[in-house]
């Protein structure tokens, strides 16, 4: 499990999660899917891992060789959660306007974690 991104305004962080993670977080926390069930959502994940060059692409955005397999942004409390796609900290949807902040990237081996993480802003 690791951080990818923080937006300070809000106080939400961006959590990259394995295959085994997600479906642990599933059971474990109540996470918005949208009009998706878990099982669409992990079928979504299959096929961007199959997509030419999207794996490259998140890989070059985070600077990282890590390409997680579901992603969740979650608030500090962890009250709220839902699905989002990898490159949704840099989606075009922000215009020049996106919330989200680069960090360096924290490896956590729970969400609880995150209650009392202070990411650090990459400079």
């Amino acid at each position: 499990m690791k951080v990818l991104s923080y937006n300070p305004q809000d106080d939400w962080f961006f959590v990259g999660l394995s295959k085994e993670e997600f479906e642990k977080c599933h059971l474990q926390y109540s996470i918005n899917y949208g009009r998706l069930t878990f099982e669409d959502v992990k079928l979504d994940c299959d096929s961007h891992l199959s997509k030419d060059g999207y794996r490259e692409m998140i890989n070059e955005l985070y600077q990282m060789d890590y390409y997680p397999y579901v992603c969740i942004v979650v608030n500090r409390t962890l009250t709220e959660m839902f699905f989002a796609v990898a490159h949704y900290p840099y989606s075009p949807m922000w215009n020049a306007y996106s919330p989200w902040r680069e960090i360096e990237m924290v490896e956590i081996g729970n969400l609880e974690e995150l209650t009392l993480l202070v990411p650090n802003q990459k400079a």
